[in-house]
């Protein structure tokens, strides 16, 4: 009897918190509806042209999207063609992340929602979308996804700030 490897495409919950850069400004786009707001760290407001998060004065450079489950559905079945466009628009961006707030077995097991997807479907879609547009991707908690997406931006901040 053969057993069948787990896949796993999260390697879990983030548990390193690095030091906020002097001069990092979370940028929040305005029509984020539920809004990451990690204490100690200036944040603004302002009209992205893709994704929910960046940071000022590197708005074109990096984005991170931000996703409930029951979104992501929606962004890979019915509303295919928009989400689409919006990775489109974000591929001028060097560094493009996309949190989904939900541990990986849920997003695997569509099942558990409304939506009429396949796990198959699912499984294959995102490692089209990592491929495809060079999409970051990480599931789990609120918290751990407002955690990994500071940690992306500090990071992305750091390199191109030589700090």
């Amino acid at each position: 009897m053969s057993i069948k490897p787990t896949i796993r495409l999260n390697p879990g919950p983030v548990e390193f918190k690095p030091l906020i850069p002097s001069g990092l400004v979370l940028v929040i786009d305005t029509r984020e509806q539920a809004p990451y707001e990690p204490g100690g760290v200036p944040s603004l407001r302002r009209k992205l042209d893709y994704g929910d998060y960046s940071i000022k004065g590197f708005e074109c450079q990096v984005s991170v999207e931000r996703k409930s489950l029951d979104d992501f559905y929606l962004s890979i079945g019915k509303n295919r063609d928009r989400f689409k466009r919006m990775l489109e628009r974000m591929q001028e961006a060097e560094f493009r992340g996309l949190v989904i707030e939900a541990y990986e077995d849920e997003v695997l097991s569509p099942k558990y929602s409304y939506s009429k997807i396949h796990r198959n479907s699912v499984y294959s879609t995102i490692i089209a979308l990592e491929v495809k547009y060079n999409l970051h991707f990480y599931m789990g908690t609120r918290k751990d996804c407002e955690d990994k997406m500071l940690n992306w931006l500090i990071c992305f901040y750091r390199t191109k700030r030589g700090c």
